[in-house]
């Protein structure tokens, strides 16, 4: 496939995942509205979503594998994101179990379609999956501000069925995984363990970041702005200058910055620095488990919500400084080194060249 193709793919599913991401939000905060919740049932209602949305892309990533479906996949999910944000003023639960699932399965699907086409290359994870920080951000800052833009978000995911529906009526000639060998079953696994660590810890670190920034009234929107910086250019780094290399520098660097320069508008460069791995951890799950893309971009999802999740909570404050962040960030860069190592080691010539 040609590289403009290559983008083509990635660049609108990457539009098309901003819009789910968008919707989802809004979809939660008009069931609030609408309904008359109190803040606890919003908070409740927000880890319904959350571990729904990214614990359960793990078990429809396998289905989506073993079907070979990812295409209906995607497009089922946004379907069910429409359904949600359309139910979402007469029903609360109903709502939220829609859109999570519809967020779950688009994830996964278009994920799966993504990762396969070019395994040896970080970027297009990177292009697909930074542009939902930006949706999701934009959704809540509608949100919270009383606007809910029901009948524009409904033409906005009608028109992104229709540019996800054309785009991957072209995935028959994404590349497919050539497997030339097999890997061992505990190799395979201490690859995949290491990199959802990582993950996790980049999710937990990515949530503490905040806390280090300069506070204004905008401060949300610049840090979802530093973490689509982040996850969008961490793909073209990684492949130029070499996937341990860029990891490991970008994670020790956003420590510095955060330890010097806490509180001013250098933090939110500590955030996209962080943010910068995102793109390897996806594409090096994929080498890993070859056959099982949607899996792949699941687990990944899985340890994300597993290292989020504790950040929802005020017992969790009291921990939040720069020597955990610190110390999180080198556990990172650890397992991230040691699992594109290991990858390394039993990878293909081409795929060992991105290294």
């Amino acid at each position: 496939m040609k590289t403009s193709e290559d983008f083509k793919i990635s660049g609108t599913l990457g539009f098309v995942h901003a819009i789910i991401d968008f919707t989802s939000a809004i979809t939660i905060f008009l069931c609030a509205s609408a309904n008359n919740l109190q803040p606890d049932y919003v908070f409740r209602n927000a880890i319904i979503y959350n571990s729904i949305a990214f614990g359960s892309q793990f078990i429809f990533g396998l289905i989506s594998d073993l079907s070979n479906r990812a295409r209906l996949t995607m497009l089922l999910g946004i379907a069910l994101a429409a359904a949600g944000l359309i139910s979402a003023p007469f029903t609360v639960l109903p709502a939220i179990l829609l859109v999570a699932t519809g967020n779950s399965l688009f994830h996964v699907g278009a994920g799966s379609i993504v990762l396969r086409i070019n395994p040896s290359k970080a970027v297009h994870p990177g292009v697909f999956v930074a542009p939902g920080a930006i949706g999701l951000a934009i959704g809540i800052w509608f949100g919270k501000q009383g606007e809910w833009f029901l009948l524009p978000t409904v033409v906005l995911l009608t028109i992104s069925f229709a540019a996800a529906f054309l785009i991957s009526a072209k995935i028959d000639n994404v590349n497919k995984p050539i497997v030339t060998e097999k890997r061992s079953f505990p190799l395979v696994s201490l690859i995949v363990l290491l990199l959802m660590v990582s993950v996790g810890i980049r999710a937990l670190g990515g949530s503490m970041g905040g806390s280090f920034c300069l506070k204004s009234t905008y401060t949300p929107l610049i840090i979802a702005l530093a973490a689509f910086s982040g996850k969008f250019m961490g793909g073209f780094v990684a492949d130029r200058f070499g996937w341990i290399k860029s990891s490991v520098i970008a994670l020790l660097f956003s420590v510095v910055v955060f330890k010097f320069l806490p509180g001013t508008a250098f933090a939110f460069m500590g955030i996209m620095l962080f943010q910068m791995t995102m793109p390897v951890t996806l594409a090096a799950l994929y080498n890993a488990l070859p056959l099982r893309s949607g899996f792949a971009f699941g687990l990944a999802c899985l340890a994300l919500v597993a290292g989020t999740l504790p950040t929802f909570f005020p017992e969790t404050k009291p921990v939040i400084s720069i020597e955990f962040f610190s110390t999180a960030a080198f556990i990172a860069a650890l397992c991230i080194t040691a699992a594109l190592l290991l990858l390394s080691k039993r990878s293909q010539g081409d795929q060992r060249k991105s290294l």
